[in-house]
């Protein structure tokens, strides 16, 4: 009888142990459950949070990069028309503008740069001008100083082998060798045989004046021609002999007529 109890009741407890296991897998299986849910909700939740990040940082930052790095393509190709629409208060709105502030002040410098260049330019085409007047001016002048040059001892031939040289005015060492090139130059380009230096124009004969023109005698009879100083007035026969100058050496007449004679 005891034994019929104990394994009727070891029947019941194996019975009772048996459903609580049931139960117990039972909530297991159901947290597991559970916790699977909430983990893939937690997922979707950080994919969704992490494509809102990205599309936000997509559309605040690097939108307006992308746009900044375009603007500043175009302004190193030299199209400065470009400006920045500023899309935020934040530190990229800063940047924007502070980018079109140096785009702003880019295009103001090479405009400047741009105006300082034809300035120059300018100049240069006016001072290529002037100097092309200052040659064709110094040109005219050269030309004119050559003509004075010749008039002043000017040369004229009075026969086929005879030039007559009027000197007029004070002679210093500048006229002197210009009378001894002009007299040189005429009587090799006409092969004259004879020289008339007139001093009648001249004021003053000195020393210096005086071996002046014994040079220019000296070097006409190199070239073969002979050289006849005419036109010696009172005052200057006499400051002359009064300086011991010899002019024993050089044939003299009083006039040209004589000269010629």
């Amino acid at each position: 009888m005891v034994e019929e109890q104990r394994e009727a009741f070891t029947g019941q407890a194996n019975a009772h142990f048996a459903g609580m296991g049931d139960v117990a897998r039972q909530y297991i299986a159901n947290d597991v459950t559970i916790t699977f849910a909430g983990i893939a909700l937690a997922l979707i939740a950080m994919v969704a949070l992490t494509a809102g990040a990205l599309w936000l940082i997509e559309r605040r930052i690097v939108r307006p990069l992308r746009s900044i790095t375009n603007v500043a393509s175009l302004l190193a190709e030299g199209r400065l028309d470009g400006e920045l629409a500023v899309t935020s208060n934040d530190e990229i709105g800063m940047l924007q503008q502070t980018f079109n502030r140096m785009a702003a002040t880019v295009r103001q410098q090479t405009s400047d740069l741009e105006l300082h260049y034809r300035q120059v330019t300018q100049a240069r085409d006016a001072l290529e001008t002037a100097h092309r007047q200052a040659v064709e001016q110094l040109t005219i002048i050269q030309q004119q100083q050559e003509t004075i040059r010749e008039l002043s001892v000017p040369v004229l031939p009075v026969s086929h082998d005879t030039l007559v040289m009027p000197l007029v005015g004070a002679l210093d060492s500048t006229r002197l060798i210009q009378v001894q090139e002009q007299a040189l130059e005429r009587i090799a380009a006409t092969r004259a045989r004879r020289l008339l230096l007139d001093i009648t124009g001249v004021p003053v004969v000195d020393s210096y004046v005086a071996q002046g023109l014994i040079r220019v005698v000296q070097a006409a009879r190199l070239f073969g021609s002979d050289v006849t100083l005419i036109g010696i007035r009172p005052e200057v026969a006499q400051s002359i002999v009064g300086l011991g100058i010899n002019l024993s050496s050089i044939r003299t007449c009083s006039d040209l007529q004589s000269a010629l004679a």
